[in-house]
């Protein structure tokens, strides 16, 4: 038999091997990063935070509008859309709504 290894057989164990330390070191990364993230996320965090302080959500608004303009207009735009399709709904909810009760 052949006892030297086909040039193929040790291709694939070096990417196996390859495929292992990304695969740790990802995930070493992933850790990392979900420690730095992990207080933005938590509800007790900064967004937990920033609902009891109403001058600081304003404050990230604000940076919001400033650093996306566009995003702000495509939100207004889809807001003001909303509100015009809530208003010509809401009346015949409503009829819809007090026949059911009765």
């Amino acid at each position: 038999m052949n006892t030297t290894p086909n040039p193929l057989v040790r291709r694939r164990e070096q990417l196996i091997a390859l495929c292992q330390m990304q695969r740790e070191d990802l995930a070493a990364q992933r850790c990392s990063f979900g420690q730095s993230v992990g207080g933005l996320i938590d509800p007790a965090g900064l967004l937990g935070k920033m609902g009891k302080s109403p001058l600081l959500l304003a404050g990230v608004a604000l940076g919001f509008c400033l650093i996306r303009p566009r995003r702000l207009i495509s939100i207004a735009t889809s807001a003001t859309m909303l509100w015009q399709i809530w208003q010509k709904v809401s009346p015949v909810a409503s009829v819809f709504m007090k026949r059911r009760q009765k």
